[in-house]
C-alpha cells in the first residue's frame, strides 16, 4: 500500500452570489426555505438521491428532502464540527463519520465515530476503534473504508478498525486518493 502523507493546512470557504453578481449560472434553492432543517457540514451523491449530513441528516430525492435521524454529537470534545462531517458510499452503503455520539437514536460511540445506513435504519459501525476522537474525512481505497480524524487514520475492511497512523492532534485529517495512492493532509508536521 502506497500512502503520501502532506504537510498541508486545508481551508474551505463559502461562495454566495447575490442579485447584482448573478450572471449565466444562477444559485437555486432546494426544496422548502428551510432545507433539511439542520446545519449541513457533508454531502454525498448514492444513485438518484443527494444526502445533507451535519446536526441532523437527510435524503434529496429531486423533489421533497426525507429525514433520516438527527444526530446526538459528542459535547465533550470542541473539535471540528458537532455532527456529520464526512460521508462515503462503501459496499453499496452509506457511511457517515463526524463528532457523533448517535445517529437516529443508535448509539455510535465517539471513539468510532462512524455509522452507516444499511437501507432501513442506522447501523454502528464495529466493536471498538482506536480513538480518532472525532472523524473529519471518510474514503474508499483498495476496498477499505478509511477514516482521518482529529488524531490519525482508521483502517476498516468490513469487520475490524485498525490505526494506520496517529498525529498530535487536534490535526482534523482529511483524505483523497489521486492516482491510486491514498493521500493525508491536515495542519500536522
Amino acid at each position: 500500500m502506497k500512502c503520501k502523507i502532506l504537510p498541508l493546512i486545508v481551508l474551505s470557504a463559502g461562495l454566495l452570489l447575490s442579485g447584482a453578481e448573478k450572471t449565466a449560472a444562477q444559485w437555486n434553492r432546494v426544496g422548502p426555505v428551510a432545507g433539511p432543517g439542520f446545519h449541513v457540514f457533508a454531502m454525498h451523491v448514492m444513485g438518484p438521491d443527494l444526502y445533507a449530513g451535519g446536526t441532523g441528516i437527510a435524503k434529496w430525492d429531486g423533489t421533497a428532502w426525507t429525514n433520516m435521524g438527527r444526530v446526538a454529537p459528542t459535547t465533550t470534545l470542541g473539535l471540528g464540527s458537532l455532527g456529520v462531517n464526512a460521508m462515503e458510499i462503501y459496499h453499496g452503503e452509506l457511511y457517515v463519520g463526524g463528532d457523533i455520539d448517535s445517529m437516529g437514536g443508535v448509539y455510535v460511540d465517539h471513539q468510532i465515530g462512524v455509522a452507516k445506513w444499511n437501507g432501513t435504519a442506522w447501523e454502528k459501525v464495529g466493536a471498538s476503534a482506536p480513538d480518532l476522537s472525532g472523524v473529519t474525512s471518510l474514503v474508499v481505497y483498495h476496498d477499505e473504508l478509511y477514516a482521518g480524524g482529529n488524531y490519525g487514520v482508521n483502517k476498516w475492511d468490513g469487520t475490524t478498525w485498525t490505526s494506520v497512523g496517529t498525529v498530535d492532534g487536534p490535526a482534523n485529517v482529511v483524505l483523497a486518493v489521486y492516482h491510486d495512492e491514498l493521500y493525508a493532509a491536515s495542519s500536522f508536521s
